[in-house]
């Protein structure tokens, strides 16, 4: 379902734009571009900034192309895989 044909648009913002956005306390370990499905059956074309703040981790989503926060997950590591929150 997820792999389509898509017209991936040239992003608005920079990486160091977007990891800019993101909590400064936030140690910044990884970003990629990556498209992500909304609750509405769309889909956002973001940066995923990777970082971890008192040693927990999380994923932070901001718009490639309005600079807007998407999204931020937190990860959490169990013995039966890592959940998001």
């Amino acid at each position: 379902m997820a792999h389509k044909q898509r017209d991936i648009p040239t992003p608005k913002i920079t990486a160091s734009r977007a990891r800019e956005k993101v909590n400064q306390r936030m140690q910044v370990t990884s970003t990629r571009l990556v498209i992500i499905p909304t609750d509405s059956g769309r889909e956002n074309f973001s940066y995923e900034i990777t970082g971890q703040i008192n040693g927990e981790t999380f994923l932070v989503y901001i718009n490639a192309t309005t600079g807007k926060t998407d999204q931020v997950l937190k990860l959490i590591e169990t013995p039966n895989g890592t959940l998001t929150m």
